[in-house]
């Protein structure tokens, strides 16, 4: 045993004298190898064998590696024996050994050393940002709890350092968003009360504004912001919030959707829930003394005439409705038939089509007064009358009426049930009934809402049909609700039911384009037209190829959005801003003053790892990638990996860190089929032999997905 206990010793010396002779890139591999062989490691570990043969000797040999780095006073030596830390940590099986074991204080001894240089702090540094980025929960909270002093001083004390603020940064990044999670919450409540988060929020800001901030470092700062907003840890200081703002330009999706999903997170204390509500009395009143309105509404109404606006239109509506009952005669018993189908057509051009209640009107045809009549409490009870008489004619080709005047009948009681499942049943005889799409889409929620609004738009256009009135209104749902599920697919693709990003990036496209449809179409005064233009304003900022600072090419937007605030003012109209409604004020007033101090760093900022920027180039791909999620297909709801992901306890996602970074794996080796991480040592699923996994725990989590392509690969062996 001697002469092997001299050989290692003779590789210690050796390194030793490297150390203090050789300062060239090369020379640090060799103390690196050196190390290795040293302490009884393969001398390279970059090969999945290598690793292998460690597996069985980390417990032996971690002892002395940790002996040696508390006891050597030579700090590249030390700095070599955190490096030779960092290629382990990137198999995940000896990684989360490692942590076991406790390496996590000796990295920190590194950090504190008062002679600390970035030579030694960069490798420790390193060794964190991997086991940050891979490690579970646990590791990100244990390294958030003895890691974020450390690193602010080191962000200060080394500031113009070329490697150690990206890399402080990195780490930082890694475990604050782990700790502000929710299920980091669940398991230690008060566990952000004890970070500073104020100032690391600060110290990522400071840095940013150095000459040496980099692309990866911006990208890191501003998911990392996102999360500390959106969790409710930290408050944005106008600095951050234009930095988020300059954020909507970054090259790639994934960049600028997490800026403005910080955004609106931003601004959810200021949302005021108050519902849109409109005096008809004041806008008729209004409507005759137009002379008197703001100019730019003056001007903007004139342009499309006053015939063509939206509360002429409803108006009109009113009195049609109350025209068609009038002249049924229905108050004495008169045969509803033909004002039944007249309102069922006055049903697909407005709504609200009628004013209900129980007040009098005056009768349109012969000027005198009416009431609810007979069975009637309100005038929407007239709707079963009107249905009734058009099925009891038998006509066929008419059913779809007496279908409508039923359907909005059991909206306006708001039994959404009995609604949607006589839609339901009419689009089982008529898939293409336009009016049923629209019901469902008004009666449910989310992502069926959302569905139904698709369809609705492809509908046959037709005065008994897709009438322009409902075109508009599946512009605008599906618009709408296509916001929420786009963003969750292109932060967190194939987790939690979302859908994969190509399919995220589509559903976004596609709301711009019907967003854009809806602003051609609609009248300027339109309900929904400031919902409209501020989506366009915020969609169109992420995606055009050049903007000016003044957004001048936007200038069409900001007229009419600016036209809407008037008019809305001068109608008394009272309605609680919505969410986007104030992340375009912040916008248009901080867009030149984020691009002058941001613009330049976030346009170096290259996309991420998982953020393809080539996701969806054409109409083609966008339309492929929906009908994909239309119907439902697998390969619509594609993790960044190519498969369904899902994490657990004790192991991180390999999707989980969303910022750029380089790529720490150094070794060829298989990744696990649940948590996508890699190492040289995953177990082999007995039913195929194809599916990997770190432990019994992963291989527990992914069986749900596995099974069925299990035993079909099963059967082949």
């Amino acid at each position: 045993m001697a002469p092997k206990k001299a050989g290692k010793a003779a590789k210690m010396q050796a390194a030793l004298k490297l150390s203090r002779t050789d300062g060239t890139p090369e020379g640090w591999r060799e103390i690196v190898s050196l190390l290795c062989e040293h302490f009884g490691l393969p001398p390279d570990l970059s090969t999945a064998n290598a690793l292998k043969k460690v597996y069985g000797r980390l417990d032996t040999v971690y002892p002395r590696m940790k002996r040696e780095l508390e006891q050597t006073t030579d700090h590249r030596i030390k700095g070599a024996i955190v490096e030779i830390y960092t290629q382990l940590c990137a198999d995940a099986v000896l990684r989360n050994r490692l942590f076991q074991l406790g390496f996590l204080p000796q990295l920190l001894s590194v950090l504190d050393d008062p002679c600390r240089c970035g030579l030694n702090v960069a490798p420790a540094l390193d060794s964190l940002a991997t086991l940050t980025h891979h490690g579970g929960m646990e590791v990100r909270i244990e390294v958030a709890k003895a890691t974020c002093q450390p690193l602010l001083r080191i962000l200060r004390d080394l500031a113009d350092d070329p490697q150690v603020p990206q890399l402080a940064i990195r780490v930082l990044a890694h475990t604050i968003a782990g700790a502000v999670s929710k299920e980091a919450k669940q398991r230690d409540p008060k566990l952000t009360s004890t970070l500073p988060l104020a100032g690391v929020s600060q110290a990522f800001v400071d840095a940013l504004r150095r000459p040496n901030a980099t692309g990866e470092m911006v990208a890191h700062v501003t998911s990392c912001l996102v999360d500390m907003s959106r969790s409710g840890d930290i408050q944005l200081t106008k600095p951050m919030v234009d930095l988020l703002v300059a954020g909507l330009r970054y090259q790639d999706w994934l960049g600028r959707v997490q800026c403005l999903a910080g955004l609106l997170s931003s601004h959810i204390p200021d949302v005021q829930d108050d519902p849109r509500t409109v005096d008809p009395t004041k806008v008729r009143r209004h409507l005759s003394g137009f002379a008197d309105a703001p100019a730019i509404v003056r001007k903007t109404m004139q342009a499309v005439g006053v015939q063509g606006s939206k509360m002429y239109l409803k108006l009109a509506s009113n009195r049609d409705f109350f025209a068609a009952l009038g002249s049924s005669g229905y108050a004495s018993g008169g045969d509803m038939y033909e004002a039944a189908k007249k309102i069922a057509e006055i049903m697909l051009c407005s709504d609200p089509a009628f004013l209900d209640g129980s007040y009098s009107v005056t009768n349109p045809v012969n000027g005198e007064m009416m009431l609810p009549g007979g069975s009637l409490k309100s005038w929407s009870d007239a709707l079963p009358i009107c249905a009734k008489a058009i099925r009891e004619k038998g006509i066929a080709s008419e059913t779809h009426l007496a279908d409508i005047l039923d359907l909005k009948f059991l909206f306006m009681r708001k039994r959404d049930a009995d609604a949607a499942d006589l839609a339901q049943r009419a689009l089982r005889l008529n898939p293409d009934f336009a009016y049923a799409y629209y019901i469902l889409m008004l009666t449910q929620g989310d992502e069926p809402a959302l569905r139904a609004a698709m369809r609705g738009i492809q509908c046959t256009p037709g005065p008994q049909n897709l009438t322009p009135f409902l075109r508009l209104q599946f512009l605008h749902h599906a618009s709408e609700l296509s916001c929420a599920p786009s963003i969750a697919a292109i932060e967190a693709p194939g987790r939690h039911g979302n859908a994969s990003r190509e399919v995220g990036v589509a559903l976004m496209l596609k709301a711009m384009e019907n967003w854009e449809a809806f602003f051609a179409e609609a009248a300027p005064d339109d309900q929904h037209m400031r919902s409209a233009c501020s989506w366009l304003l915020v969609l169109r900022i992420m995606t055009a190829t050049t903007l000016s600072g003044d957004l001048r090419e936007l200038k069409a937007l900001v007229d009419r959005l600016e036209f809407v605030k008037e008019l809305d003012i001068w109608l008394g109209v009272r309605e609680g801003p919505a969410q986007i409604h104030l992340v375009v004020e912040t916008v248009l007033k901080s867009f030149a003053a984020a691009q002058r101090d941001w613009g330049a760093l976030i346009a170096t900022s290259v996309p991420g790892l998982h953020a393809e920027t080539g996701l969806v180039e054409t109409k083609e791909q966008m339309e492929e990638a929906l009908a994909a999620w239309m119907e439902g297909s697998p390969v619509a709801f594609q993790s960044c990996c190519g498969c369904d992901a899902s994490a657990h306890d004790g192991h991180g996602h390999d999707d989980d860190d969303t910022a750029p970074h380089p790529a720490e794996s150094k070794t060829k080796t298989y990744r696990c089929f649940n948590c996508h991480n890699h190492s040289a040592m995953l177990r082999k699923c007995a039913g195929c032999n194809r599916a990997r996994y770190c432990d019994a725990t992963c291989q527990k989590q992914h069986w749900t997905t596995h099974k069925k392509e299990c035993s079909v690969l099963g059967t082949k062996k």
